[in-house]
C-alpha cells in the first residue's frame, strides 16, 4: 500500500501501548499516539474502527493523527452548517436518531425530524 503525508486511513485498533495504540494495514504498522488520538487508554477502544491522517513515517510505522482527521471533518461540518445533507442512520431511539456522516456519530431529537 502506498500512503503519503496527509491521507486518511482507515483501521481497526488492534492493541494499547505505552503512549497509543498499534494497528496494521496489510504488513504496515500502524502507530497512533495517544495525544493525537481522542480515544480512551482502556480496553473498550480495541476494535473500534478509526479513521486518521498519516502525519510521518518512521522506520518501522506509519504514525498517524486522529484529531488532525477529526478537525478536518469538524470544520467540514461546519461549512455545511443550515444546509440539508445526506446522513447514515445507525440507531433509531425514542428520543431520535443516531447518525454518521463521514465516521462522526451525530444525534437528530426527535422533534427535528419531520
Amino acid at each position: 500500500m502506498e500512503l503519503n503525508i496527509g491521507d486518511v486511513v482507515e483501521f481497526n485498533v488492534e492493541k494499547i501501548i505505552k503512549g497509543g495504540f498499534i494497528s496494521h494495514i496489510d504488513d504496515t504498522e500502524i502507530f497512533l499516539p495517544k495525544s493525537l488520538s481522542g480515544l480512551k487508554e482502556d480496553e473498550s477502544v480495541i476494535g473500534k474502527k478509526v479513521k486518521a491522517k498519516v502525519k510521518e513515517f518512521k522506520e518501522n510505522s506509519v504514525v498517524v493523527d486522529r484529531k488532525a482527521y477529526l478537525n478536518e471533518i469538524k470544520e467540514k461540518l461546519e461549512s455545511l452548517k443550515d444546509k440539508i445533507i445526506s446522513a447514515n442512520v445507525t440507531k433509531v431511539k425514542n428520543s431520535g436518531l443516531v447518525i454518521d456522516i463521514d465516521g462522526i456519530s451525530g444525534f437528530v431529537p426527535k422533534e427535528e425530524i419531520f
